[in-house]
């Protein structure tokens, strides 16, 4: 009862500083170094239970003798174990058999367009074309051809597509045939170095685990299982927080991100030319305010004929005013009411320039 005591113990230690070292070495250190890294611990250990100076758990002493051959079975383990995580990463992972740069494609698109029905079919269209899928997407505004009050409004629209990254390329290349692009912006962001560092914390973790489900099978006492299962439950937490991650990742490199922004516009912006000449500009200048006021005189007639009815009112009104002054007016005059009196002229004084006295 004493040796097995001993013995688990001593692999409980083991477990907790293979995994102090693997969480640091998983991406400067290849994970079958762990033997040779923690050595010096796993010696200064082993003679500290030698010298009858460790007390685990209120059990007596670690005896070293008889925990020879469980490290030794242990170690004939890990180095195996070890050695499958060195080359990546075991089988069961996101990860398996799959090591190439790990490169995250983005872009995003400004479109306008004066047939906005005929663009969103469009970005439907390139989406069976290219195996995208739809991830987000939303439409607001009114018809550009519709007005309230003499006021028009144009809609818009935002979509953003999941498209598989060997037709990534093509796809952004082919977002004219939706409208016209005036800006497009690509990104590649390269995870390679975290991901192979954390598919590495995940293989640890993993060999941690398998450790610690053989000490389970071998502790005598609750207060060795209620250890052992304590550390289980961190070491599963972080498992599934890893995983996790490497399969987001994975989702985000087999399928690019595009995002679009559709806009309906009158007129499209032209395509930037070569420089002009003075009177070339000038009489763009020109045109474009002759265009500005024909705009301007169709909206102020649009104006005019949608507030028609409330005008007419108005004018009503003021009429029916102006006639009940008029009436007033004249029923006073007949009535004989005296108008106010109005004030005599100022008599006119000579204009006499001399300052002599006589005339």
């Amino acid at each position: 009862m004493k040796k097995n005591t001993r013995v688990l113990a001593l692999m409980l230690a083991m477990i907790l500083l293979l995994a102090a070292c693997g969480s640091s070495a998983g991406a400067s250190a290849p994970a079958g170094n762990y033997y040779a890294a923690d050595a010096p611990a796993m010696e200064a250990a082993a003679e500290e239970a030698e010298m009858g100076d460790w007390d685990y758990a209120g059990n007596d002493y670690l005896d070293i003798d008889a925990a020879e051959a469980p490290m030794a079975a242990a170690g004939s383990e890990g180095a195996s174990s070890n050695a499958q995580s060195a080359e990546g990463i075991t089988e069961g992972t996101p990860a398996a058999a799959d090591l190439s740069e790990k490169i995250i494609y983005s872009a995003y698109a400004e479109v306008e367009t004066t047939e906005f029905d005929e663009s969103v079919d469009a970005v439907y269209a390139l989406m069976d074309r290219f195996g995208a899928f739809m991830e987000t997407s939303s439409v607001t505004g009114n018809n550009l051809t519709d007005s309230y009050y003499g006021y028009g409004s144009s809609r818009t629209a935002d979509f953003t597509l999941r498209v598989p990254k060997d037709r990534y390329s093509a796809m952004t290349s082919a977002l004219s045939e939706v409208g016209n692009v005036t800006y497009l912006t690509s990104n590649a962001d390269n995870i390679t170095a975290q991901y192979t560092d954390t598919a590495s914390r995940l293989s640890a973790y993993e060999v941690e685990e398998t450790r610690l489900l053989e000490i389970l099978g071998q502790a005598d006492t609750v207060e060795d299982m209620i250890t052992v299962e304590s550390r289980l439950s961190d070491i599963r937490y972080e498992k599934e927080y890893l995983t996790s991650t490497l399969r987001n990742w994975d989702n985000q490199v087999a399928y690019s991100s595009v995002s679009l922004h559709l806009r309906e516009v009158k007129v499209l912006t032209p395509e930037p030319e070569e420089e002009k000449t003075y009177w070339q500009q000038v009489g763009e200048g020109f045109m474009d305010t002759l265009r500005f006021l024909g705009e301007a005189c169709k909206d102020i007639f649009r104006f005019f004929v949608a507030a028609l009815p409330v005008l007419l009112i108005l004018a009503v009104i003021a009429v029916v005013i102006v006639l009940l002054v008029r009436r007033s007016l004249k029923k006073k005059a007949a009535a004989g009411i005296p108008r106010a009196p109005v004030p005599p002229a100022a008599p006119d004084t000579p204009n006499d320039s001399r300052t002599d006295g006589t005339e």
